[in-house]
């Protein structure tokens, strides 16, 4: 029996699923080259870009070659198994991406922003947070 991932929508007859796009670039990369780095992307996956999200230079958690940092940006897209197929070899050919990651997502999941989600923890530390008494 074959895998069917769940319909989200048909276009032209084609299964519409939902993705999420994470590519780790060298943070070493100056604005310019970035700003290539994200166009080049971009144009890979034209209209099945959903939203973007640029969490910019973050400390990694594990050891990338020498590098200790990383830019990342996550995209959340719309598109067929088969596109993302075909889309994501074109990926491997775009200079200065270090890594990436395409997660296939349920119809529950919903595209979070980090500094949204940041600022949400944040506010409700802040609201929790009560000082000892001394």
């Amino acid at each position: 029996m074959q895998y069917k991932p769940p319909l989200y929508l048909m276009i032209n007859g084609q299964t519409m699923n939902k993705y999420e796009l994470v590519i780790v670039c060298n943070a070493s990369l100056t604005k310019a080259e970035h700003a290539d780095v994200t166009k080049q992307v971009e144009e890979v996956f034209q209209s099945n870009i959903l939203d973007k999200d640029d969490l910019g230079v973050m400390q990694l958690a594990y050891k990338n070659t020498k590098e200790k940092s990383a830019h990342i940006v996550s995209y959340h897209l719309q598109c067929s198994p088969e596109e993302v197929e075909t889309k994501k070899k074109g990926l491997i050919y775009i200079k200065w991406i270090s890594k990436f990651v395409i997660f296939s997502m349920t119809n529950k999941q919903k595209f979070f922003k980090f500094a949204e989600l940041e600022k949400t923890y944040q506010e409700k530390f802040a609201e929790s947070f009560q000082p000892k008494k001394i």
